[in-house]
């Protein structure tokens, strides 16, 4: 009898615990669960938010590339004020494509360092209004666009180095220079003076014959409307090349010929300004 009150004992003891036990392990698996479905939310809504924050910065980089476009003049004047010399009636425009923009509109419109207009700007070289500098822009986008750019900034002083997507888009050299011709007198108009700035070399073998030509005309173009000429090709040019090393793509410059192209058009421009 003793014999089976303690086996009786002992396996109500044994039945006793072992529920016990497995409900704890069970609480722990439920705490677990719990914390895992919590990780797994927080992550959820952490994708959701970088992924909507990635659309909103392409949504605002696409704007941004737009004519006119109200993220455009924001961020444009957002970085033209880093590099501001002087009051609001004595600035410089220069216009142009990405020769003139170079690294200062990587996606945000921040002024880089590695254009020769930001170069002379940011150390006060040239007294600084406004970088118009438009990738891929012909010279007749320019012109399109010169009330919004040129002169609603009201210079004194309008730098334009046109010409180089004329040639790469194959527009005829006439029409180029016509469009140069009435970018001069829309400027002369606004009261500003002129310095026209020949194109640097265009590496290509097809395209590069058609640059010399080009420069020619807007050298006699400069001559024939008073205008100063910055001859930004001899700053950077061997032969009907960039120098060695001075131009990764055989179009844009780099840092070294930005600089220049800095020192060509202070040059003229201090000179005659």
């Amino acid at each position: 009898m003793t014999t089976v009150r303690r086996a009786s004992r002992f396996q109500w003891k044994v039945q006793h615990v072992t529920p016990s036990s497995s409900r704890r392990q069970l609480d722990r698996r439920g705490i677990g669960t719990e914390l895992g479905d919590d990780a797994g939310f927080a992550h959820t809504k952490l994708m959701v938010v970088l992924i909507s924050l990635a659309v909103v910065i392409t949504a605002i980089g696409v704007a941004s590339a737009l004519p006119g476009s109200l993220p455009r003049r924001l961020v444009h004047d957002i970085q033209n004020e880093q590099c501001r010399k002087g009051p609001d009636n004595d600035e410089t425009v220069a216009l142009g494509d990405s020769l003139t923009r170079m690294n200062s509109d990587p996606a945000w419109d921040f002024l880089g360092t590695e254009s020769w207009f930001a170069i002379d700007a940011c150390n006060g070289r040239i007294p600084y209004g406004y970088n118009a500098g438009v990738f891929e822009n012909t010279t007749a986008q320019m012109l399109q666009r010169f009330q919004v750019d040129v002169a609603a900034h009201h210079p004194k002083l309008v730098i334009v180095l046109g010409g180089t997507n004329d040639i790469l888009q194959h527009i005829p050299a006439a029409a180029t220079i016509t469009h140069l011709r009435a970018l001069i007198r829309a400027s002369q108009a606004a009261g500003a003076k002129v310095a026209m700035g020949t194109i640097p070399p265009i590496d290509s073998k097809q395209f590069r014959s058609k640059v010399d030509p080009l420069n020619r005309n807007i050298a006699a173009l400069a001559a024939a409307t008073h205008s100063m000429l910055i001859d930004f090709h001899a700053a950077v040019a061997d032969g009907d090349q960039y120098r060695a090393g001075w131009s990764s793509d055989g179009i844009h410059p780099t840092l070294e010929a930005a600089d220049a192209m800095a020192k060509a058009a202070v040059a003229v421009v201090n000179t005659r300004h």
